[in-house]
């Protein structure tokens, strides 16, 4: 017998992870090198005779003791913890995450248990970041969704205080001057809509759960139509955009955010005698890529990074620039599974260029 503990012993040794012998009163039998060094005890022979409690927090001893009387009475070989972190005790009284798989031996007839030890510190420590990254996204999602939710209902408000107040006006207006305004008034309610119906989406998304959230094909020229509503075009600017732009796959009001976003910012810093903004699409393998260009200064490319990084301006000085909505656009194509560039266009500006998922369907 003692020939065949003498070579277990010299087997265990070899063994790359920490080994420990146990019988059912918790007396440590036998101890590799690897499971002295894990609990920070200078050789095996320091914890041979020793309680198997000397290797466990204090607050679980109680619970040790039932699952070994647990474990002894249906042995069997399988892994401790059920998703349950385990810990360790060092010499030193220092905790640490392991991880123990289980299997039972008889031993000149006296069961006992093989602890296989592992320090699991590493692992554990990744899944409890994991588990708080997930906690901090859950409370920013609530958090969201209660902004998006009160955002959208004080914009409604006031939308509907100006259709009225347009009501109002178009019935004091002469019925001269109607037709000659009405042009104009019908461009109003238009955008009113279209500002709506933006409102509605962003309202709607921000509500979604990430179940709820499907992204279907989106066809290009619904956002068109309600991009041209909602872009203020100033009369020294030609906005063109260039037909039968290819479709997408995602979420609409984002992609009209992203649209919205890249046209205004043409719009502002483009040539002020006389702009030119254009938005043309092809479809490029499996994805669909839209240009948004415009005759503006354009972007050095030093800065063509930079620019998507929140509150960076690059180089301007417009006191109404607040560097923010080319880091929203940078942002949202991403979470759609997009990239964006910048480069140098045909009319000699900026040149956005999105590439995003084409159509499944």
């Amino acid at each position: 017998m003692q020939k065949i503990i003498s070579s277990l012993q010299d087997t265990i040794d070899f063994l790359p992870d920490g080994v420990l012998v146990v019988t059912g009163g918790s007396r440590i039998e036998m101890v590799n090198t690897q499971a002295a060094r894990l609990f920070g005890y200078p050789a095996p022979q320091a914890l041979v005779g020793q309680d198997l409690k000397v290797l466990i927090p204090e607050r679980f001893h109680h619970q040790h003791e039932n699952q070994v009387t647990k474990f002894f009475a249906h042995p069997d070989t399988r892994r401790m913890g059920g998703g349950r972190f385990l810990f360790g005790r060092r010499a030193d009284g220092t905790e640490f995450d392991v991880d123990i798989a289980l299997s039972p031996v008889v031993f000149n007839d006296t069961p006992m248990v093989i602890a296989v030890v592992r320090d699991n510190s590493v692992v554990k420590d990744l899944e409890r970041a994991m588990q708080w990254k997930n906690e901090q996204l859950e409370a920013i999602n609530t958090e969201l969704e209660r902004f998006g939710f009160t955002i959208s209902h004080d914009l409604k408000s006031p939308l509907a205080n100006i259709h009225a107040i347009i009501h109002l006006l178009t019935r004091a207006i002469p019925v001269a001057k109607r037709e000659e305004l009405a042009e104009h008034l019908t461009q109003l309610n238009h955008t009113l809509y279209a500002m709506s119906e933006l409102i509605s989406g962003v309202a709607a998304y921000s509500k979604a759960t990430l179940a709820d959230a499907v992204d279907a094909d989106v066809s290009m020229d619904a956002v068109v139509t309600e991009l041209r509503y909602l872009l203020l075009v100033p009369p020294h600017v030609e906005l063109t955009i260039a037909p039968d732009l290819p479709p997408t796959h995602g979420n609409k009001t984002k992609i009209l955010q992203v649209f919205l976003n890249l046209a205004s910012n043409a719009i502002k810093y483009c040539n002020p005698v006389q702009g030119d903004v254009r938005i043309s699409g092809e479809t490029r393998g499996t994805a669909a890529v839209y240009r948004v260009e415009d005759n503006g200064p354009g972007i050095p490319p030093a800065m063509r990074d930079k620019v998507f990084t929140l509150f960076e301006k690059g180089t301007s000085t417009r006191a109404d620039s607040q560097g923010i909505g080319l880091a929203i656009v940078h942002k949202v194509v991403s979470e759609l599974g997009g990239r964006i560039s910048i480069g140098e266009g045909a009319l000699g500006g900026a040149c956005f260029e999105v590439e995003l998922p084409g159509r499944v369907g």
